[in-house]
């Protein structure tokens, strides 16, 4: 059951991070970058669901 429960709070964890670094990095002026780790999060997004 411990297991169980930690996978999902990764699943869920998972994408927040990359969009936390998306908006600390956009902060800094650093658009491109920002961006990248935007796209990140959305593949992880779009990923997680397909297995």
């Amino acid at each position: 059951m411990r297991i169980a429960l930690s996978v999902l709070a990764v699943y869920n964890m998972a994408p927040d991070m990359f969009m936390f670094r998306a908006m600390s990095i956009r902060q800094q002026n650093n658009k491109i970058n920002a961006i990248y780790w935007a796209a990140q999060a959305l593949v992880s997004v779009l990923a997680f669901p397909m297995g």
